[in-house]
């Protein structure tokens, strides 16, 4: 992906979800994912990871099949950075998906 369109993904879904009325916890939590994955496509892990955290936080109050297809597509996508900031949230995300 090019850095400049991450650079926008991430400028437009940090609106997107600055902008999500809370009563819409499930398109709160697919932003959140989003824009965990723009930053994670960006090579900001750390504003990934506190993102992705929120994420979970968030997706604890929703059920729904959608949202667990991104969780799981976000963790594939984390699975594969060895690096040390990304492995709680793997494992948030790895507990989150087993409930």
């Amino acid at each position: 992906m090019d850095r400049r369109f991450a650079d926008d993904a991430c400028a437009y879904i940090g609106r997107a979800v600055g902008l999500r009325e809370r009563t819409s916890s499930r398109g709160l939590v697919l932003d959140q994912v989003g824009l965990a994955q723009a930053h994670l496509l960006n090579g900001d892990l750390d504003e990934a990871v506190t993102v992705g955290s929120a994420a979970i936080d968030s997706a604890g109050r929703v059920h729904s099949d959608r949202v667990r297809v991104q969780l799981r597509e976000f963790y594939l996508e984390i699975a594969t950075r060895k690096d040390p900031v990304v492995a709680p949230l793997r494992q948030r995300i790895r507990e989150t998906l087993a409930r």
